[in-house]
Formats: C-alpha cells, structure tokens, sequence
C-alpha cells in the first residue's frame, strides 16, 4: 500500500511576494538606506532610483536547468554605474551562486559595452536555516587552455563569491535596527515556516510579546512604510493562527492573547482606511463647495480664504472640473 502524500498547505503570505512588494512600495528614501545597507554603497537620499527590466533573463536561459527563471529585483540609479540585484531565496537551492552569477551575466549583456561586461552588484537575502547571518555562496568557473606544446590542457580557476544576508538567523532586536527594519517582518516567518516553533503555549506566548514590540516599533516609521509592514505582517500571522488552531495542545487563553494582538493590526489597518476614506470624502465635500460658490459668481480669493485653500489650488480645482 502506497503512502499517502501530505497535503501541501497553501498560505496567503508569500515571502518573494512580499519582500518585492516592499521594495516597490515603501517609501523611497527608505529604500535607498535598505540598498545603502545591504550593499556598502552610498547612494544620497534625492537620488532618483528605478527599477530596471528582467525578462531578457528568462529569454536567455534557453533550454537550461534555470529555463523560466528570472532575476527578483534588479535597481538602477544615476548615482552608481552598476546596477543593483536583488535576490530573494526562502529555500535551500545548490544553484543559487550560479544563477546569480548568470543573472548578472544577462543583466550585463543587455547593455554591453565595446569589450566590457558590466555586472551589476548582487546580493541574496535568504529566509532559510542552515546558513549563517551573512556569508558568501562561491561559485568556481573553470576556463580550459591547451598547453603550447599541445600535449596538455591547463585550468584556470576564477572563483566568483555572492554576498548574502539570511534573516532568519538574525535575531529580533537586529531586524528592529534602523538598517533592518523594513525587512523585520521577516522574522515572522519562521513561526509559519518551522511550524514546530507554535505548537505549544509557551512558543505562542513568545510571538504575543514579539508582536506587541513590533507594533510598538512601527510607530516610529513613516506612514508609507508603516502601511507597507502593517500589509505583509496581518497576511503573516493570519497564516500563523490559523496552523495554531490545528494543534490541540495550545489553550484557549493563550489563543485569546494572540488574536487579541493580530486585532490590534487589523485595528490598525482599518483605522487608516476608514481615515483615507473620510479624507477622500472631504476633499470631495471641499471641491464641491468650490465649484458651486464659483458658479454662483463668487471670485477667487473669498472662496480660497472661505475653504482655506491657496488661490491657485482653488484655480486648479475650478479647472479640473470645467
């Protein structure tokens, strides 16, 4: 009798998702300081930075071991000669080194230089035990030459190291630092990865006091960013309650503690949609006003004054509507 495979859960949080959402969505400069951090450059706050294409990659992989794969992330700015790539990696993978080596082959390609290849910087950022907090994944190209006398070949070795960062081996104060903290849900995720890290009170009682300090340390945050991490963590520990509903072993009052403090992060979320909504619903409120006050022949600077607006932002509403 055959054994019967175990049903893969499927989970609303996607870690390469997730962290390129971040890289696309948090606010800019914040971005730049992640990128300033991860790869020692020194890129200023008003710099404009953009997100390069990738798909070549994929159409130069050919019939390969790699066919169909991409590079996650890849960044150009005016202030670096290079691009930037970024990797993002949540399972053991022995190709790892050579795929970034070739992404960055392709990357270099696409705009080639008379005789020069420019690689771009590349970094992996690793979710995955078995790695230390930062290292480097080597790979050894191996270029064959026959001997000038032609009765033998030679070899030379040229070794291309890939830095990495792994955020799970870093502990929760780390990701908590100024450098880390747009990546600090990532920590998280080893409560839903390594499930055995929830099946017991104790274990769930350690996440309650992780989230209380995390939704302390948001607060801190501009609001872009606090709306891009308050995004990644509610869809994260909604998948963590729900793997904890299945063990038997965790009590109710440890389970109360920890929706109580998802409650708190689904408040939280709310409140600022409720808040745009309301925010939205008076501009329109306002710009109405405008337009009406202005068809009833009422000039520009007692309505700007009525509505507390500058004469021009009345000028361009009134213009907006005609």
């Amino acid at each position: 009798m055959t054994k019967r495979k175990k049903q893969q859960k499927i989970y609303g949080f996607r870690p390469d998702l997730e962290l390129k959402y971040l890289f696309t969505h948090a606010d800019r400069i914040s971005i730049i300081h992640l990128i300033n951090t991860l790869f020692r450059t020194n890129i200023p706050d008003d710099s404009i930075i953009e997100i390069a294409n990738t798909e070549f990659v994929e159409k130069n992989f050919l019939k390969s071991k790699l066919q169909d794969r991409r590079a996650d992330i890849v960044f150009k700015t005016k202030e670096l000669p290079y691009k930037v790539h970024l990797e993002f990696q949540s399972t053991k993978d022995t190709t790892m080194g050579l795929r970034v080596f070739l992404y960055g082959l392709y990357t270099g390609l696409e705009n080639i230089e008379e005789n020069k290849i420019v690689f771009p910087f590349s970094h992996i950022l690793y979710t995955t035990s078995g790695k230390d907090k930062k290292g480097k994944d080597i790979v050894q190209l191996c270029f064959p030459k026959m001997s000038e006398d032609a009765t033998h070949y030679e070899e030379t070795i040229v070794s291309i190291a890939v830095e990495y960062t792994n955020l799970l081996a870093m502990d929760f104060n780390e990701l908590l630092s100024d450098d880390f903290i747009l990546l600090s849900f990532m920590y998280f995720y080893q409560y839903l990865k390594y499930e055995s890290r929830t099946n017991s009170d104790k274990k769930v009682l350690n996440i309650v006091e992780d989230l209380r300090k995390y939704i302390n340390a948001l607060s801190k945050l501009k609001q872009q960013d606090r709306d891009v991490l308050l995004r990644s963590i509610d869809t994260l520990v909604d998948d963590i309650l729900n793997i904890i509903k299945e063990h038997e072993n965790i009590s109710k009052e440890v389970m109360d503690m920890l929706l109580e403090e998802y409650k708190t992060i689904a408040d939280v979320r709310v409140e600022k949609a409720v808040e745009k909504a309301k925010q939205k619903s008076r501009q329109e409120e306002k710009e109405n006003t405008i337009i009406n006050l202005y068809h009833l022949g009422v000039d520009v600077p007692t309505i700007a004054k009525g509505v507390k607006l500058t004469e021009h932002e009345v000028l361009d509403i009134i213009s907006k509507h005609k």
